[in-house]
This record gives C-alpha cells, structure tokens and sequence, in this order.
C-alpha cells in the first residue's frame, strides 16, 4: 500500500491538472470564435492548445511514474520543473506581466496544488517509499 503522504500527493498532482484543464475551458468561450481563419492569432492559439496539450500530457505521464512507481528520477524531475515554474512566475510579476484577471487565479490555484505535491514527496512515509522504490512491506510510519 502506498504511504499517505504519496496518496495526497497524487491528488494534489490531480487537482492541478484539474485546475489547468478548468482554466482553458474557462476560458473557451472568449478563445473558440478566434481560432477561424488563418490569422497569425488564430495559429499562435492553436499552438498554444497543442502546447496546453502536449505540457499536460507530460505532467500526467510524470506524476504517474512519481506517485505510482517510486521514480525517483520522475521525482527530481518534477521538482526541477516546479522550480522552473516558480521562477517563470517570479519574473512574470517582476515585469508586470502577471495580474490577477482573467483566469490567472486559477493558474496560482495550479501552482500551489503543485507546491503541496512536491512538499509531500519528502515527507518521511514518502522518503521511505522512495527508498523501497514502492514495496508496500515496509513499515507503516503512521502506526
């Protein structure tokens, strides 16, 4: 059995795909009428849905070598990649870039599911799942 610390953190893996996915259908409505045609906005859109896509995708495939096979790998990976988005986020407010409109919350709501998830991978049930690379015999750490 998988310890509760890796049982939160792939929900919280899960709430923040969520929250991606809730942010662009959110935002659908404003994006579908503006995709027709073949407008330098229409293609740069449809990069971005292939990008959304794509990103997610990768997130998923991740979360599900950390929280279901012990990778540890997949682990510092998603750590590295945490840290890569905190700093993106960091020089977005520094520029200016970054309000609080539009579906911008929800990006923050993403951002902090994704901190909880990795703060629980290097909890002491999670170091020693990591170190068993995913037996479920080892001891119970909460009793």
């Amino acid at each position: 059995m998988r310890p509760r610390s890796i049982l939160l953190a792939e929900l919280c893996f899960v709430a923040m795909i969520g929250a991606n996915i809730f942010r662009w259908l959110y935002s659908w409505p404003q994006l579908s009428p503006l995709l027709t045609g073949t407008s330098p906005l229409a293609e740069e859109l449809r990069s971005q849905i292939i990008l959304f896509a794509a990103s997610n995708l990768i997130y998923g495939l991740l979360f599900y070598f950390v929280v279901r096979r012990a990778s540890r790998v997949a682990k510092w990976l998603a750590v590295a990649l945490f840290a890569f988005n905190v700093v993106t986020l960091a020089v977005k407010v520094a520029i200016g870039e970054f309000d609080l409109s539009s579906t911008r919350p929800l990006a923050l709501v993403s951002m902090v599911f994704y901190g909880i998830a990795i703060w629980l991978l290097f909890r002491p049930d999670s170091k020693l799942w990591f170190e068993g690379r995913g037996r479920s015999d080892l001891p119970d750490v909460f009793g």
